[in-house]
């Protein structure tokens, strides 16, 4: 592979997510008027930043954070018209997190919990077709088209090594249809 551009940063992970109506979590809120969800998800001591995102169908649901002793964390990030709360906790503790979410009968929630770490390798990629003398990008690779690959790699400076790393082109059910080569 040719032209690679290295660039050093940290990589971004998802630790979880969903969505919620109803379920075996639930737990009936003390003001009678809805449900109380709890989700919980583990944070190691690698997380340098954790990122949490809730968003409401409608404006009457609330949700709130828990450190791993129970301290309530405040919301960074608060959005009136789209019912959306974002918390940002930099340096969180390791342990067990519990995002609770306290939603109306009958409402829906969806959350995404990600963690920013050293250690985690984050990438894209995406294809392109030359069309005219240019390149087109394309999500998915055509059968019988030759096309460029565009790999995006962010991880820490020295976590991936180009030299010994080879990158595998596979399908859906990931049968192997080509060794790209060594990344050099």
């Amino acid at each position: 592979m040719k032209n690679i551009v290295k660039s050093v940063g940290i990589g971004s992970a998802e630790v979880t997510s969903g969505s919620e109506s109803r379920g075996s979590s639930r737990v009936r809120d003390k003001r009678g008027t809805g449900d109380t969800h709890d989700i919980t998800f583990v944070c190691d001591d690698t997380v340098t930043k954790l990122l949490v995102a809730v968003s409401f169908r409608t404006p009457t649901g609330s949700s709130y954070l828990l450190t791993p002793e129970k301290n309530l964390v405040y919301p960074t990030f608060v959005s009136v018209t789209t019912n959306m709360r974002l918390y940002e906790v930099l340096e969180p503790q390791s342990g067990e997190w519990t995002l609770k979410a306290i939603t109306d009968v009958g409402d829906r929630f969806t959350y995404k919990v990600n963690s920013v770490s050293p250690t985690n390798i984050d990438f894209d990629f995406y294809f392109l077709k030359d069309y005219r003398g240019r390149d087109i990008p394309t999500d998915n690779a055509i059968p019988g088209e030759v096309m460029k690959l565009k790999l995006n790699i962010l991880g820490k400076e020295n976590s991936i090594r180009a030299n010994l790393s080879e990158l595998y082109l596979m399908d859906v059910h990931g049968n192997v249809i080509s060794t790209i080569q060594t990344l050099t």
